[in-house]
């Protein structure tokens, strides 16, 4: 099934988007796929001439909702990660740019504060409001330091790690995380009752694997944790150097700060580089969304992506 979400006005192209002209103003309507059955979720795909060959035009802007259960049975390996990664790019691009348009947010609200001292009450909640979803405690108008660290915590995450993650923390969707509580990336969470437990947790462990309502939800909580966990500081700070340097985000790159991810460490981000290469991933780093006109991007608002996603909590500790 699909069904319309919301139409929203254009803000700016991705900065992933280096070829693209300018964005003009639009509006793009974001969609629901809640596919029954592979079948349903081709269909889509066919619907708006989208496939791993067609990137170049454009991605449409869907939110898959979850895999279909025949999604390992009916398709060879190939097809299957193509299937796999068409799913996921869509929801990765329209987090990435709720992403955008928070930070942009952030920072005029920031100007405007500094150059006239003037914010209403509202304003002052919301940035409070965005500080406490990136997990910083003081007040980033009164403290220079927190100004400084939500501005180094809101920015993107590249389309190609992102993607190289899910395939392997979910041996491409088909875990059984995956399919039966839409978790792409093995977050955590340390609630009895409100996830899953592993068949093989320790004796004395509390620890379940988070429990999604959808697959975007998965999404936008490993974003949160990549861009808010201790645990990936030194990520946040190749991201960091990558901007200063004005060079493009490159997940490759960026995978070494993952170290802390996985127990396996250093054959962890090996694993991470081949699927990234192997199959060329790079290329998504690309890749922008359509819009309903041409040479303009539709706006994923961020009060509709934490609506959509629940404001999902990032794990509580590394994996």
């Amino acid at each position: 099934m699909i069904s319309a979400v919301f139409s929203a006005g254009c803000r700016q192209s991705s900065p992933l988007s280096q070829s693209q002209p300018p964005a003009t103003p639009s509006t793009a309507t974001v969609k629901i796929v809640e596919p029954d059955d592979l079948e349903t979720l081709q269909k889509s795909f066919k619907a708006h001439a989208y496939s791993w060959e067609s990137l170049d035009t454009g991605v449409p802007p869907l939110i898959v909702t979850r895999f279909p259960d025949d999604l390992d049975h009916r398709l060879d390996p190939e097809e299957k990660k193509r299937t796999f990664l068409l799913s996921l790019l869509p929801m990765v691009l329209l987090a990435n740019q709720a992403i955008e348009a928070e930070r942009q947010e952030i920072e005029a609200l920031f100007a405007r504060h500094d150059r006239t001292g003037l914010l209403t009450e509202d304003e002052r909640k919301r940035l409070q409001e965005m500080a406490d979803y990136y997990r910083l405690e003081s007040d980033p108008l009164q403290d220079r330091r927190t100004r400084a660290l939500l501005l180094h915590r809101v920015d993107i995450l590249p389309p190609s790690l992102v993607l190289a993650q899910a395939a392997a923390e979910s041996g491409w969707g088909t875990s059984r995380f995956a399919k039966e509580g839409n978790n792409l990336f093995g977050q955590r969470t340390y609630r009895t009752g409100n996830g899953i437990v592993p068949a093989n947790r320790p004796a004395g462990e509390t620890h379940e694997v988070k429990r999604f309502g959808s697959l975007f939800e998965s999404v936008r909580s490993y974003m949160r944790n990549l861009n808010t966990h201790q645990a990936y500081r030194e990520f946040r700070e190749l991201r960091a150097k990558l901007r200063r340097s004005d060079h493009p985000l490159n997940g490759a790159a960026l995978a070494s700060g993952l170290d802390s991810y996985s127990v396996r460490n250093d054959d962890y981000i090996a694993d991470v580089r081949t699927i990234i290469h192997s199959n060329d991933l790079a290329r998504t780093n690309q890749a922008f969304l359509r819009a309903d006109t041409p040479y303009s991007t539709p706006s994923f608002i961020p009060t509709m992506a934490e609506l959509l996603a629940s404001k999902a909590e990032a794990a509580d500790l590394p994996r």
